[in-house]
């Protein structure tokens, strides 16, 4: 997040969101070759991740997670058991997001299904409520969340390969039977199992006692091709049993109109806006000194993108600097040094008993920097 926003909100069904959060990276920057020094475009990506949460219901929760965001590359994430107001959805368990991004709609299913205890009733209006969610999208489909399956190693079966890689992970349960099956239903493919990793970056779930490890949390998608990269983040620092898994996927570089009718940027009203604006413009601007080209409409469309990605990030600015304004120093140092013993493969007794101390003292300390806040401001 290095400054990436928090998680994309969701829209009511049926509707689209044509104002995706500023910090989507589908900007057309340049690219010089070392041989022949031609300016080539990149193409733009995105990095769409989802996570269970175990609960976002309190406000420290929120902040946690939006802090820790802040430290990981992410422009869409999908949630799973939230527990909080405010999020359209099917159901308590599958939300739809539609979003247009570089002229392209993509739609983005997320989910939480049902445990292992659940009940053949409680799985099928699940996969029924999943249906209907599904009738909704569009062309480019992305399903992500918790599906608590196991669809473990690709089988002989020749269908099985157009929706499996060879790099599953585990054993299949009956859970991860009929995911399999709505994916060949409906030409999804299962994306981690496409791409080779380390067994100890391929699980998304802990058990309690920390010795069971499955990987039940997928992204889904009817584009395999345009995604490069499906990564599970060792040590993100959130407090979950689950893993955040993350999607690297390329946008389509798709023709633009000189007539634009998209929503203007909003106006800069106070002395904050005008000096975030023109911080983010210097920034930016810096994209035009390599930019060769002799058209002046493609330069002026470069040139307008820049400048409305510079008005769109006040929004983000605001955000973050609220969250680093409630947080104190010594609370950041606490989720530092909470992440970096995350990230440590062998912990000693010590770390883990310290690990344990920092995860009640964080919660704590946010908690004690909310209400400070509230205090002052109010």
């Amino acid at each position: 997040m290095a400054n990436n926003p928090p998680p994309s909100r969701l829209v009511p069904v049926g509707e689209k969101d044509y104002n995706p959060p500023a910090k989507i990276n589908i900007n057309n920057t340049t690219n010089a070759t070392k041989t022949t020094g031609i300016t080539k475009p990149l193409q733009p990506t995105l990095k769409i991740g989802t996570l269970n949460v175990r609960s976002l219901a309190t406000t420290k929760s929120f902040i946690e997670l939006t802090y820790m965001l802040q430290q990981i590359k992410i422009d869409i994430l999908g949630l799973a058991e939230v527990r909080r107001m405010g999020f359209s959805a099917f159901s308590e368990r599958v939300a739809l997001l539609k979003i247009k991004c570089n002229n392209q709609l993509l739609s983005i299913i997320q989910v939480y299904a049902p445990t292992e205890k659940a009940t053949d009733e409680e799985i099928n209006s699940f996969y029924t409520t999943l249906q209907i969610a599904h009738s909704h999208t569009g062309e480019s489909v992305f399903l992500i969340g918790d599906f608590n399956a196991k669809v473990g190693q690709l089988k002989t079966e020749d269908s099985e390969n157009f929706v499996m890689g060879k790099f599953g992970y585990g054993n299949r349960n009956e859970r991860g039977e009929k995911l399999i099956q709505y994916a060949l239903e409906h030409k999804l493919s299962i994306m981690n199992s496409f791409f080779k990793a380390r067994k100890n970056r391929k699980w998304t779930w802990l058990s309690p006692c920390g010795k069971i490890k499955n990987e039940i949390d997928f992204i889904l998608s009817n584009h395999p091709k345009r995604i490069r990269n499906i990564e599970v983040l060792h040590g993100f620092g959130f407090r979950s049993d689950h893993r955040l898994v993350r999607a690297t996927y390329t946008l389509e570089q798709g023709k633009k109109s000189r007539i634009s009718f998209n929503t203007q940027p909003k106006l800069l009203r106070t002395n904050e806006d005008t000096s975030s604006y023109l911080k983010n413009l210097e920034i930016n601007i810096r994209q035009l000194e390599t930019y060769q080209e002799e058209d002046i409409q493609p330069f002026y469309n470069k040139l307008a993108n820049i400048i409305n990605t510079s008005l769109a990030c006040r929004s983000k600015n605001k955000e973050q600097k609220m969250i680093n304004k409630i947080l104190s120093e010594s609370t950041k140092t606490f989720l530092t040094r909470r992440t970096e013993l995350l990230k440590i493969k062998q912990k000693t007794k010590e770390m883990k008993e310290e690990l344990s101390t920092l995860f009640k003292t964080t919660s704590k300390a946010i908690d004690k920097d909310y209400k400070e806040y509230r205090h002052k401001n109010h």
